[in-house]
């Protein structure tokens, strides 16, 4: 996963552009009832062969204060349990608005304690990287 944050946020007034690469930013505006907002990465890769006709989209959000911003890799996403059921996205949100609540640290914990449970004795399939920022 490649994060670039260079020019992409502007801390003076909570401005964040995003362009994904098939991976989705999620977050909550503190002003917005805390509802989760989804914004969907450009179906296309970082590297190898690519369309060429699809284009990364900028997406501009500005953010009051204390707004949550979460990112996240595939694996997470995408980690089987036994049963071979991936955690999936709308689990993930699930989790989201459960833990959200809390503090940073705290929604670490439970981040990471939800996938372990979701896992159970599963092998980490892929890689994992989950970014959390209160703005």
């Amino acid at each position: 996963v490649v994060i670039a944050l260079e020019n992409t946020v502007n801390s003076q007034n909570r401005a964040i552009i995003y362009a994904g690469a098939k991976n989705s930013l999620y977050y909550i505006d503190n002003q917005n009832t805390h509802e989760i907002q989804v914004i969907k990465g450009s179906r296309r890769a970082i590297g190898g062969y690519q369309n060429e006709s699809i284009e990364f989209i900028n997406h501009h959000i500005t953010l009051s204060q204390g707004s949550l911003v979460y990112l996240c890799s595939d694996g997470y996403i995408d980690q089987n349990n036994p049963e071979r059921k991936r955690l999936g996205n709308e689990r993930f949100i699930q989790l989201i608005k459960e833990v959200s609540p809390l503090s940073i640290e705290e929604q670490a914990l439970a981040f990471k304690q939800a996938l372990e449970d979701h896992m159970q004795d599963s092998l980490q399939r892929d890689d994992i990287l989950l970014l959390g920022v209160r703005v």
